[in-house]
């Protein structure tokens, strides 16, 4: 599990699949920031509340 933000973020340039034990939240942001937008939107179309529709 990541602590450092940073770090979180450059493993979504580096690594092919985001980290194990992730929340579906950070999925999508891994998956934004590694510019697979499509992966980002289905994940963030699917949370509820309003912490999906700011990710998305």
């Amino acid at each position: 599990m990541f602590t450092d933000v940073d770090a979180f973020l450059k493993s979504a340039l580096e690594e092919s699949s985001p980290p194990d034990g992730i929340s579906s939240a950070a999925e999508a942001i891994w998956h934004a920031k590694a510019g697979n937008w499509e992966a980002s939107h289905d994940i963030a179309q699917d949370l509820p509340g309003s912490l999906g529709s700011w990710i998305h």
